[in-house]
């Protein structure tokens, strides 16, 4: 597993990352925040084009850099979703139920 970390801020919500994720059949692990920050973590075979996806949304992690071509190449324009079915588990189905509970932006 490869952790991301990030500085909490008012424009993304983990959610939504997580989200984002999902869309090009990442799926995510041990999600925390803690006010200050948020993290998450990803299978490592997934880490790279995680990364990628998070730089061209204008995400930028503050953990260690899985690659570093990443940071050269991201235009800042997210590639076509890939239109698969978003993997989910059960976790993801609990933190789904609890944002729509909460009424979190998706």
């Amino acid at each position: 597993m490869h952790e991301f970390e990030f500085v909490q801020t008012s424009t993304k919500t983990g959610y939504q990352i997580e989200l984002l994720l999902r869309r090009y059949g990442i799926l995510v692990h041990g999600r925390g925040a803690d006010g200050k920050r948020i993290w998450f973590r990803v299978a490592r075979r997934q880490a790279a084009w995680a990364e990628y996806l998070l730089l061209a949304a204008g995400i930028e992690p503050v953990s260690r850099v899985v690659d570093p071509a990443n940071w050269r190449r991201t235009r800042r324009k997210m590639p076509r979703a890939w239109g698969v079915a978003p993997r989910r588990n059960l976790a993801t189905m609990l933190v789904d139920w609890l944002g729509a509970l909460l009424g979190a932006p998706r």
